[in-house]
């Protein structure tokens, strides 16, 4: 459903299924797209981001580039935002959150957008993106970060402030939508999913050692944003020259006390909420 949504995408982009499943090939084939299988995973077989993001990199064809989880319908009007971002600026990122919709009644065609609306289960409340669409070059050194797990998204959206590069939330303008029966026994009454395994967990935690609290934002944090009507807003109180320097002493800061486990304790609430949850 997710790859039906990509293929009407005007104009028509290259896509790249990277993934570990043994079926994808079959299905890259029968749909007509490029695959390559994930390189690197973690000691408990997760994929690394840093092996995803290198990968696609070296096949890329164009200069504007995005990541999507494999199971995110994107809306057709994604080129157009794309365009009206490039007007403004040559480096950028844009991010967009998921709805969640049930699927069960949800046909994929032009203009489904619409009727996926109607399905909504909840709309975007987390902090965090599944959608990010940047120019090629930004990300060249990323950790190896357990894709998939708590934090890996909220490092995506902090690392191009380290450089300067504009990162815009497009959220309530480019609704992005995750397909989710309703009736299925893992979402509960409000829409949310079950707690997730100790191993998610576990690999939680393998993030935020390698992330550190400091560096970790959240959209709201972003400096600019789409409104649903299409118009760009700042969030900057200051110049981008201002958030260039936070973020690179975040990360400098979190560079120095890595590996320091003691202290990084002692000092980080959320790894001691992690390890406990």
């Amino acid at each position: 459903m997710a790859l039906e949504s990509w293929l009407l995408l005007e104009p028509r982009p290259q896509i790249l299924l990277i993934v570990d499943h043994p079926s994808t090939e079959k299905l890259a084939q029968e749909y007509g797209v490029e695959f390559t299988p994930c390189l690197e995973f973690s000691p408990r077989g997760v994929p690394l981001l840093s092996s995803v993001f290198r990968e696609a990199q070296r096949l890329a064809k164009y200069k504007v580039m995005a990541y999507v989880n494999a199971d995110i319908l994107l809306p057709n009007k994604l080129g157009k935002v794309i365009e009206k971002v490039k007007e403004k600026w040559k480096r950028f990122m844009i991010v967009s959150a998921p709805t969640i919709i049930d699927y069960t009644r949800l046909h994929i065609s032009l203009g489904y957008e619409q009727e996926a609306m109607k399905h909504a289960i909840f709309h975007p409340i987390h902090t965090g993106a599944d959608l990010f669409i940047y120019t090629k070059g930004i990300f060249t050194d990323i950790p190896p970060i357990r894709l998939g797990r708590y934090y890996w998204d909220h490092w995506l959206l902090s690392y191009p402030l380290i450089y300067g590069v504009p990162v815009i939330d497009a959220t309530p303008y480019l609704p992005i939508f995750h397909p989710y029966d309703k009736t299925s026994s893992q979402c509960n009454q409000t829409g949310f999913f079950e707690r997730f395994p100790l191993e998610h967990k576990l690999d939680a935690e393998d993030n935020l050692r390698l992330i550190g609290y400091w560096f970790l934002s959240s959209r709201e944090q972003l400096p600019y944003y789409i409104d649903s009507t299409g118009q760009l807003h700042s969030r900057l109180k200051g110049g981008m020259w201002k958030l260039q320097v936070k973020f690179m002493l975040k990360y400098t800061l979190h560079s120095l006390i890595k590996g320091q486990r003691p202290l990084r304790e002692k000092i980080n609430p959320l790894y001691w909420i992690t390890r406990r949850a």
